[in-house]
């Protein structure tokens, strides 16, 4: 028999794939909708630690709330009020956050295709589809392009590749990213450090939308919110910032450390931006988890002259945005 297995599950009424590692007790569990990562246990020395904090009951994920591990397509974060210009047009996607913005993109509720499944002594992977994203469904967002995560459960963690395909016949804005909360064992992120890869913030207004130009950036050295230059513990501050930097030609390391049970949780991004929140305004379970999402882009980016054409996906195109989770012990301060 196979170490790994992939296999169909169910999480209530919602269809789901299961993959496992039967040599250490690994395992995640992927739902097709929204291709949303439920759960991931990962072994740790001797142990099996719970990594992500997921929906926990059918009731939860009916509500989406928190857009916990969620797939953010055709855009990552916020649009500001939901306007965007493209190609010398103006476009109004779905205001959906308490300040009016278009927020998270509009994958997370449609109902994902699995087109491969697999598993043996290696590896255990399973890949989702998705077409909702087209001018039919989202005349806000007339382009149609062909999205697939593929979810991937070997030795050393859990991986997942987006692949953006541009199938239809313009140019088309497009940035992906993930919506991951990360669970330290001991119940509570306040005590456990951060370390990030980046050193520049991104400055917000009171809407969460960056500030225009190179008032947007700023770099920090050894403040409080500094997460780059050395490790810092969270404290009791509300976070939801996005960091950037340039690129280093190595995979960007981000990680939570709980000194109490000497548990170190890991994203590893190919590049981008990454996104830290605190969970400190969920309408439950808040302050339980720590949101790390990597992403493509910073907040508002289809408005950001700078990213013109980083948005840019040519008719015909591909891309990929690639990131994965992994657990050990210490909190790697030697890296």
């Amino acid at each position: 028999m196979p170490r790994f297995t992939a296999a169909p599950g169910a999480f209530g009424p919602y269809t789901t794939v299961r993959l496992n590692d039967l040599k250490t007790g690994a395992s995640a569990e992927i739902a097709l909708r929204g291709a949303t990562l439920l759960s991931l246990t990962l072994p740790v020395e001797d142990s099996l630690v719970n990594v992500i904090g997921g929906y926990q009951s059918p009731t939860e994920f009916d509500t989406l709330a928190g857009a916990r591990s969620a797939i953010l397509a055709p855009f990552s974060n916020r649009i500001e009020s939901g306007q965007y210009r493209f190609n010398d047009k103006n476009y109004c996607l779905p205001k959906r956050d308490k300040n009016d913005n278009a927020i998270h993109g509009f994958v997370t509720d449609c109902e994902w295709r699995i087109s491969h499944l697999s598993a043996d002594d290696t590896q255990a992977n399973v890949v989702l589809t998705t077409d909702e994203i087209n001018a039919q469904q989202h005349p806000e967002y007339p382009f149609n392009i062909h999205l697939e995560a593929t979810f991937r459960l070997t030795a050393e963690g859990l991986s997942l590749t987006l692949e953006a395909q541009n199938v239809g016949n313009s140019d088309a804005p497009f940035g992906c990213g993930w919506h991951p909360y990360l669970l330290p064992p001991s119940g509570n992120i306040d005590d456990c450090l951060v370390s990030l890869p980046h050193r520049c913030a991104i400055a917000v207004d009171s809407r969460l939308i960056p500030f225009p130009g190179e008032q947007a950036y700023v770099s920090l050295s050894d403040e409080t919110d500094d997460f780059c230059t050395k490790a810092k513990v969270i404290g009791p501050q509300n976070i939801d910032q996005c960091y950037t930097g340039p690129a280093t030609g190595e995979w960007l390391r981000s990680w939570l450390y709980d000194p109490v049970a000497d548990v170190r949780l890991e994203i590893q991004q190919e590049r981008g931006v990454v996104h830290i929140y605190t969970s400190h305004s969920l309408p439950t379970r808040q302050r339980e988890g720590l949101a790390v999402e990597p992403n493509e882009f910073i907040p508002n980016a289809f408005n950001r002259p700078e990213l013109a054409e980083d948005v840019r996906l040519e008719a015909g195109q591909q891309r990929v945005f690639r990131c994965r989770i992994v657990a050990g012990k210490g909190d790697n301060r030697g890296r």
